[in-house]
């Protein structure tokens, strides 16, 4: 525990020193990761990284509902907006005068179709992608968007939803990475680990949010009732499954401009 302690420290210090802030003074304000930390520990991204700033609109007049790891329970058709991309924010710093740092973001659902009753493993077609932005600066709305954002759909009992943002240090060292494992005709089966592998001094994980969602009951309202964590419930029993309902025009975007010319001597961090 105390290790742990201390390497979560580390892992915020240096991000502050790189001039990257999430907003969150110390290791001890930080929400509880530890579901989506024991899916990440299992394709070697450490525990302990700071929390990103992710909030959905929940009703109308500007109201914000803020995701705070595993505080936060919702049900998908209720009263946060979960089918609309979220407010992403962090504090990215700057180099070299004015020029911006890059960042990517993604987020996951490692449950598909049904939780694991090892949470370190995803589902059996997981994990299912539902975003992924490059060249993004200090929010999500400013991401060229590979894989355009689709909201939770979880078919059975609650799903681990994560958001990794990852620092853009230099171009991956091959020019196929993105294509080969973002890019695809389908969100299933995402290889998070083979990525991570394959950017590899490329890309480091630099913050993580997550959240549980399940699907609406009949006797739902447009109140989120708490649950118990994935990884000590006991997933519900086998049952047919119907296909993920993604938007219409959702899949794979191209790399764009910025991709297709290589950036300026020094300027590695764009893509």
């Amino acid at each position: 525990m105390v290790a742990g302690f201390v390497l979560a420290l580390t892992v915020v210090a240096a991000a502050a020193d790189d001039g990257f802030s999430t907003g969150v003074s110390s290791y001890a304000d930080l929400h509880h990761f530890e579901d989506a930390e024991v899916f990440l520990s299992s394709v070697g991204i450490e525990a302990g990284l700071p929390q990103l700033d992710v909030k959905y609109d929940e009703g109308g007049w500007g109201r914000k509902r803020t995701i705070k790891g595993s505080e936060t329970h919702l049900v998908v058709g209720t009263k946060v907006s979960l089918d609309k991309m979220p407010s992403v924010t962090w504090e990215g710093g700057t180099q070299r005068g004015e020029t911006k740092r890059k960042y990517a973001i993604l987020m996951i659902d490692p449950d598909w179709p049904r939780p694991s009753r090892d949470a370190s493993k995803a589902g059996s077609e997981g994990p299912f992608l539902h975003w992924f932005g490059i060249n993004c600066e200090e929010d999500a709305k400013s991401c060229h968007e590979l894989m355009p954002y689709s909201g939770p759909h979880p078919s059975q009992g609650e799903h681990r939803y994560i958001f990794l943002l990852l620092r853009q240090l230099r171009p991956p060292p091959r020019s196929s990475v993105l294509t080969d494992y973002v890019m695809r005709d389908r969100r299933m089966k995402f290889d998070l680990g083979g990525f991570l592998e394959a950017i590899d001094g490329a890309m480091v994980p630099v913050a993580l949010n997550l959240f549980y969602a399940r699907a609406k009951e009949e006797d739902d309202d447009d109140d989120e009732r708490p649950t118990s964590s994935t990884s000590s419930s006991t997933p519900p029993p086998p049952a047919a499954l119907e296909p993920p309902v993604v938007p219409q025009g959702s899949g794979a975007r191209g790399l764009g401009a910025a991709w297709k010319s290589r950036p300026a001597d020094g300027a590695h961090d764009e893509l």
